[in-house]
């Protein structure tokens, strides 16, 4: 539906065209294969939204294989920005694929991304690319395919260019289909040294949870996000100086998840954390907005490295959780974990009896330890448990001291990796096939076959 990688005055640009009034747009549709009934009734429908939308729009089909976007506009004599569906200014001369510099953009994002979110929940779900093809809606939607995509970041100390990148990547993994998305670990700031726990103090806030209008601004952030898009976004961690309550009052609704308490002397002492740490808390917003699960991170990364940092201690800046949780998703049940805990395999198996499908594992695995042993761990959490892994990782140098691995990943049960980013920002897409995973657990039923619980 964009560029690739679409800049920030790209978008601009094109949510400035869209709200000018009168302006006439070409919407051309790439299918492929032919139209069948399925496309029809796609196109058809496509056709309808756009028109209530956008009343002086045209929506245009072409059926062919083997061509990009760009090309066909291009025979057309229209103009090509190089995104799928192709949203062009009549009249204007023929242009080249993913040229972002032809119209001024920042109107699109709440226009056409609007449209999208729309045509998403039609009767189809949709692959896109820059051919489109479309895939009939399946009966159950436990069964339903996912397309999940992991996001990797360089955070640095800069808060608000930190958000602006993460805003940028989650632009695109949606552009590229995704309705499940995670971000990293500590995607909002990321510090290191003698100066790393005041910043992270400085930016810790209460859990505003469960719908409460006083929200704060980062979880404003992934809430806006994920309402935006209509997606299922897992925020990495945030800096919390509050912690859950027991009784998960702050859940509401029928998608409470699911949680198993390992301890509840925290909780149970004081609400607030007083002693300037905080928790490293993973936070999941479904498509509406709402906040429907919270996991706070239990092992805490006290190691020493053969890096420049040499050592790090994560007790000084953060408490650990108390709880394993399953969010319970459009996707499924997801078993939400963060960094460190990777290497408790037991902690896995839990979320396993849980109900998990997917294992989430945000990251900023150091470059030391991630070379040694980042896939190896991922390929083991999910064939030990026979479920999809999505890791997402910070992946480059953040400082003079600090230098994390990436290689963010999704994994299928049987331990494929579908898809995997070097270093660098950058975001990854993969299919997750629920009939495959049924395929590998009923071949080998290993929950059958436990001896050890």
């Amino acid at each position: 539906m964009l560029p690739d990688r679409p800049s920030s005055e790209f978008i601009k640009d094109v949510e400035n065209l869209i709200s000018e009034t009168g302006v006439d747009l070409e919407v051309i549709m790439a299918f492929t294969p032919a139209i069948s009934d399925t496309n029809s009734k796609l196109f058809e429908s496509i056709t309808n939204v756009t028109g209530e939308l956008y009343p002086n729009s045209r929506v245009l089909s072409a059926v062919s294989t083997g061509f990009t976007d760009s090309h066909f506009t291009r025979d057309l004599g229209i103009v090509s920005y190089g995104f799928d569906p192709i949203i062009t200014r009549s009249g204007e001369p023929t242009g080249v694929h993913g040229n972002d510099e032809r119209i001024p953009v920042e109107a699109f994002r709440n226009g056409v991304a609007d449209l999208w979110s729309i045509v998403r929940n039609l009767v189809f779900d949709c692959k896109f690319g820059l051919i489109m093809e479309t895939i009939p809606k399946k009966s159950s939607q436990s069964d339903k395919n996912i397309v999940a995509a992991v996001i990797q970041m360089v955070s640095g100390s800069d808060l608000s260019e930190n958000l602006r990148c993460a805003e940028e990547l989650i632009f695109e993994a949606v552009n590229k289909g995704a309705t499940l998305i995670l971000l990293p670990e500590v995607f909002a700031v990321l510090e290191s040294g003698e100066n790393g726990l005041e910043k992270m103090v400085s930016c810790a806030q209460d859990y505003r949870g469960g719908g409460d209008d006083q929200i704060t601004f980062l979880q404003q952030f992934l809430s806006e996000q994920a309402s935006r898009h209509s997606v299922t976004l897992i925020g990495g961690t945030i800096p919390l100086n509050s912690r859950p309550s027991v009784d998960l009052n702050e859940f509401r609704g029928s998608n409470k998840p699911v949680v198993e308490l390992i301890k509840t002397s925290s909780i149970e002492n004081a609400p607030n954390l007083i002693d300037r740490r905080v928790r490293a808390s993973c936070l999941v917003y479904s498509p509406d907005g709402s906040c429907i699960a919270r996991y706070d991170k239990i092992h805490l990364f006290d190691v020493q490295v053969r890096d420049r940092q040499a050592e790090y201690s994560e007790s000084l800046s953060y408490e650990p959780g108390e709880a394993l949780v399953c969010a319970n998703t459009n996707a499924g049940l997801v078993g939400l974990s963060v960094c460190y805990d990777i290497r408790f395999p037991e902690l896995y198996r839990r979320l396993f009896a849980m109900g998990a499908k997917i294992l989430t594992i945000p990251s900023a695995f150091t470059k030391v330890t991630g070379e040694a042993h980042w896939l190896a761990l991922l390929r083991a959490r999910a064939i030990e448990n026979q479920c999809f892994v999505l890791a997402a990782a910070q992946g480059g140098v953040h400082s003079d001291l600090r230098e994390t691995f990436g290689r963010s990943a999704i994994i299928d049960p049987w331990g494929e990796i579908l898809t995997c980013l070097e270093s660098g920002p950058g975001c990854a897409v993969a299919t997750l096939n629920f009939s495959r995973l049924e395929e590998v657990r009923a071949s080998m039923p290993i929950s059958n076959h436990m001896v050890l619980r």
